[in-house]
């Protein structure tokens, strides 16, 4: 099993029905959006092979991936995959699970105005970044695990102050495809 899994919450790892604009959906308040709208059309789930490998994964997952292979991890200690594939990747041997967000609190200015206009709640967005944490906290805690949780991406900044509230071991701010290795190396390593 991979020492390093990487994914993102549903509102970002899926294709958009092969539409991006769809996305813009998702930052509608979250009791607004029927579930058959948000999961078969705004967020339909990507295809998986047979080790549970994403076949298309976010930019950003990409990008961090290639540079953890690039600084010297093997292809099979790292894996993307997305959330409703977790159970089957994380394991007593995984070390660090990298979570790419970018809107995880539906504080973007599309959320923002989005919710205002229509009356308040938490977005789509900020639902599946509750859920994906809430899994990954379960997961660690009923199989004792004992895996870091990273968390960057460009919505890093909305979860400053919220690292206790999620599980968040660390929050990472800054080029990922540059530095982000070693963040992972050092806490495989357990260095802080």
């Amino acid at each position: 099993m991979p020492e390093i899994v990487l994914t993102a919450d549903r509102a970002l790892f899926t294709d958009f029905s092969d539409m991006s604009f769809l996305g813009f959906g998702l930052c509608l308040p979250y009791r607004l959006v029927p579930k058959i709208i948000q999961y078969k059309f705004l967020s339909p789930k990507v295809p998986v092979n047979k080790e549970h490998r994403a076949k298309i994964a976010p930019y950003g997952l990409g990008k961090l991936e290639a540079a953890l292979l690039r600084s010297g991890f093997s292809r099979e200690s790292v894996i993307i995959t997305p959330p409703e594939h977790l159970e089957y990747v994380i394991d007593k041997e995984t070390k660090a699970v990298g979570v790419h967000v970018v809107d995880p609190l539906g504080m973007a200015p599309v959320s923002w105005t989005l919710r205002s206009i229509f009356g308040g709640g938490i977005t789509c967005t900020e639902y599946e970044f509750r859920s994906l944490m809430k899994k990954l906290n379960e997961l660690r805690k009923k199989n004792k695990y004992s895996y870091k949780i990273i968390v960057g991406g460009p919505g890093a900044w909305q979860l400053r102050n919220k690292l206790h509230e999620f599980g968040i071991d660390v929050l990472y701010e800054g080029e990922g495809e540059k530095t982000a290795p070693k963040v992972f190396l050092d806490v495989i390593n357990g260095r802080k």
